[in-house]
Order: structure tokens, then C-alpha cells, then sequence
């Protein structure tokens, strides 16, 4: 993560600015319908777009699970 050659407040700030917003929210709202129901993201998502309900696409949620893995202290 580029934040951390900066300096280590700046890391520590972006991640938790990331783990605040909107979009990491209503991904982990997303995961935790998925595992309550036991279905995979991919249909939880589905079913919340047709729903018209917020929703995320199965790509953008495989890339949040990524920058996730990634985010480190």
C-alpha cells in the first residue's frame, strides 16, 4: 500500500477511513446475509439487485475481498 511509504499515520487513517465507508459497509452486509442464509455472494448480490436494494456485482465484490487481504497495520 502506497500510505505506508508515506508514513504510518497516514496507513493506519486510510484503512480506517476505508473501513468506514459506504461501500466496505454494505459489503460486509453483504457477506454476512450470505453466510446467515449459507448462499454465495454471488446469488446474495443477485437477489439484491433485483430486489432493488444496494447491491455490488460479484466483480467488484471479488476486488474489496482482495484490497481486504491486503490492508494491513
Amino acid at each position: 500500500i502506497s500510505l505506508a511509504k508515506e508514513d504510518y499515520e497516514n496507513l493506519v487513517a486510510g484503512i480506517n477511513a476505508w473501513r468506514q465507508s459506504p461501500v466496505n459497509k454494505l459489503y460486509l452486509n453483504i457477506t454476512t446475509e450470505a453466510a446467515k442464509q449459507g448462499l454465495p455472494l454471488k446469488t446474495v448480490a443477485e437477489s439484491r439487485r433485483r430486489s432493488g436494494k444496494e447491491y455490488l456485482t460479484i466483480e467488484e465484490i471479488e476486488a474489496i475481498i482482495d484490497l481486504n487481504s491486503g490492508l494491513m497495520y
